[in-house]
């Protein structure tokens, strides 16, 4: 979970799969507040969804604290620096700097002493730095764009070739060396 590496768009998403409990949480309150407030519902309900809620809320935070820190250590790594620079995010301040470091400047190129780096953006990937146990975990990735690439310009040209091949239809054919021959009348 805190070995390996990440690149920017993988902790990108890891951010985007981290908040989305937190967001549900707090649009589920504003939602029940609002229906036990218009309907004037009694205060003990209104009171206990609050403390439900706070306390749903106070755990996702504190459960997905350490997978935040591991997206911290591994963006780290793959700047082929070490995870300990992941506690600046704990100084106010400093750690938007850093987020905005780790969110925009690109990964080291091919292997360094952290690993190769991963290119996988499935979600148990991203979070916990290891495949799921679901199906689409062993999926192969697909090739590599530099195969799509030498596809695509091994296509253009074939296509040039052909265009070169075919007199365009709009010009006249070339004159030939022979004098023109008139029709038997």
């Amino acid at each position: 979970m805190f070995s390996g590496r990440i690149g920017r768009l993988g902790y990108f998403l890891g951010f985007v799969y981290f908040l989305a409990p937190i967001l549900a949480v707090i649009i589920l309150y504003a939602i029940l507040n609002a229906l036990f407030t218009a309907a004037e519902g009694p205060q003990l309900i209104r009171s206990l969804i609050n403390v439900l809620l706070f306390l749903v809320g106070a755990v996702s935070v504190i459960a997905l604290f350490p997978l935040a820190f591991s997206l911290y250590i591994r963006r780290w790594h793959d700047l082929d620096q070490t995870g300990w620079l992941s506690l600046l995010q704990l100084i106010g301040g400093v750690n938007i700097v850093t987020g905005i470091i780790l969110l925009f400047v690109p990964g080291t190129q091919g292997p360094n002493k952290h690993g190769e780096p991963k290119s996988s953006l499935e979600f148990m990937q991203v979070l916990f730095g290891k495949p799921g146990p679901f199906p689409l975990a062993d999926v192969p990735s697909p090739a590599p764009l530099s195969e799509y690439e030498q596809a695509a310009e091994q296509l253009v040209r074939q296509r040039e070739q052909q265009q070169t091949d075919i007199p365009p239809a709009d010009t006249p054919p070339e004159p030939t060396d022979q004098p023109d021959q008139q029709p038997p009348q």
